[in-house]
């Protein structure tokens, strides 16, 4: 059992590092998505991680305070959350592109966000038993994204070619993919709350 924890919690750590590095090392003046959405995804991921720890808690004057202190997080995260959507809403014209946008800025906070909590419940989980099937899930997961952006880094043909100047994504190719890495990192902790349950 230990064995399979200390081999999902490398994956983990690898596939969060490489996912960072890549979108860090790939911003520019223009990018579409700057490089603070990581400090932002970890700030919108830590009211989701008190509320999954709040059951260790059984002083009754700790708790209030500590159930006070998350949902405020939770209430700035909507906040902020909100007036991304407005932003980007209102500074544009066409249907298509405010549609495109959205897509584009919050695909990439939910892979941020679930990078985040993958780490922290890697973790946080290492004695906890698993079954067989949870962990082949997550291997298979982690495998799948740590060989997109091998992929990328290994064929020149995927890296964007682009002006300093114009506004993109340098990693495309990565970047495209973020919406189906949160929905699988999503599924992976909704089995884990389903299995603990």
């Amino acid at each position: 059992m230990m064995n399979k924890n200390i081999v999902k919690l490398f994956l983990a750590v690898i596939t969060v590092l490489l996912s960072f590095f890549t979108f860090l090392s790939t911003r520019y003046e223009y990018s579409t998505m700057s490089g603070i959405s990581v400090l932002l995804s970890l700030f919108f991921a830590i009211p989701i991680i008190m509320h999954s720890k709040m059951n260790i808690i059984k002083n009754k004057k700790i708790k209030l305070i500590y159930r006070i202190v998350m949902y405020v997080l939770y209430f700035v995260s909507f906040l902020i959350v909100l007036s991304l959507a407005l932003d980007m809403v209102v500074n544009q014209t066409n249907l298509f592109i405010k549609i495109d946008n959205l897509k584009e800025k919050f695909s990439n906070l939910l892979f941020m966000t679930t990078s985040w909590l993958i780490l922290f419940y890697s973790f946080t989980g290492f004695e906890e038993k698993e079954s067989r099937t949870n962990f082949v899930l997550n291997i298979i997961v982690m495998v799948v994204i740590i060989l997109v952006h091998l992929n990328y880094f290994i064929n020149p043909n995927l890296q964007t070619i682009i002006s300093e100047t114009t506004v993109g994504e340098k990693a495309l190719y990565i970047t495209q993919n973020y919406i189906y890495f949160g929905i699988m990192y999503v599924l992976l902790i909704i089995n884990k709350f389903i299995k603990t349950v």
